[in-house]
């Protein structure tokens, strides 16, 4: 189940950026504060349920997903990866539930602004950028996190 909770993690942030970003001009302040806080809600949902899995599983385990392999030549693999283990459970608990306050505090304070489509769809942005960072199992995922922040 975990396999299939990780990239939905990263996805929800980056899903609601897409669709704040696709509706600028077309949904009010109101809905796209509710789509920025429902991209990162249910991320840090997700977050909660797949550290009560893996604090359920062997003390020293980790959940690793394999998204897809990036390049294997003679011996060497390089893959493009998350792994959970302890460390990074705390940091996403943090990235999402602190993302989802700053979130739902900026949708009250920024419902006037002009630009409120274009900040959420930065702010969901560097939300998934962060989990993919603290997700990441090998050093070109780290780097494609580290590039989105």
């Amino acid at each position: 189940m975990g396999e299939i909770l990780l990239p939905l993690l990263v996805l929800c942030p980056l899903a609601a950026s897409l669709i704040a970003f696709a509706c600028a001009g077309r949904v009010g302040a109101g809905g796209i504060g509710a789509i920025a806080c429902a991209g990162v809600g249910i991320s840090a949902v997700l977050g909660v349920i797949v550290s009560v899995i893996l604090l359920h599983g062997p003390a020293t385990g980790a959940l690793q997903v394999m998204l897809w392999p990036w390049m294997r030549v003679a011996g060497f693999s390089a893959d493009i990866a998350f792994m959970l283990d302890r460390i990074s459970m705390l940091m996403i608990l943090v990235v999402t539930i602190v993302g989802l306050l700053i979130h739902v505090y900026a949708a009250g304070y920024m419902r006037d602004d002009p630009g409120i489509a274009r900040f959420f769809g930065c702010m969901t942005l560097f939300v998934a950028a962060m989990l993919v960072l603290v997700l990441s199992s090998d050093l070109l995922c780290l780097f494609i996190g580290w590039e989105g922040v």
